[in-house]
């Protein structure tokens, strides 16, 4: 939730938004319980998907930033070696650090519940 001052303006989107995702969004698009039931059966027969690797995962992320951060060094924000140079040592760092426990607990989640997205 946000705190703080909004500028004029922001507030009617907000509350707009709000009663449309509440009312005319919610009830329109979701689907019913029968539907919803069918899902959960067809997922049930469905094959368990691995758990990505961290690095690959990783590796992933930076080939997919390298696109905008060329464009910023474009726009003549920051050089692209510098920033990239930056985005590798996170993921490094992620890598080492917390990255290696959530991968534990992803693969420890993997193991008691068919999806990893959902636990729900």
């Amino acid at each position: 939730m946000f705190r703080g001052t909004l500028p004029s303006g922001y507030l009617g989107i907000a509350m707009i938004s709000k009663s449309l995702s509440r009312s005319y969004i919610s009830s329109r698009y979701r689907p019913s319980l029968s539907s919803r039931c069918a899902a959960l059966r067809t997922m049930a027969t469905l094959p368990r998907l691995p758990v990505p690797d961290l690095r690959k995962t990783l590796h992933g992320y930076l080939q997919s930033i390298q696109p905008f951060l060329r464009e910023d060094e474009a726009r003549g924000y920051s050089l692209f070696d510098a920033s990239y140079a930056k985005r590798v040592q996170w993921a490094d760092d992620f890598e080492k650090g917390i990255g290696q426990i959530c991968q534990r607990k992803l693969h420890g989640m993997s193991f008691y519940h068919a999806s990893t997205i959902s636990t729900t």
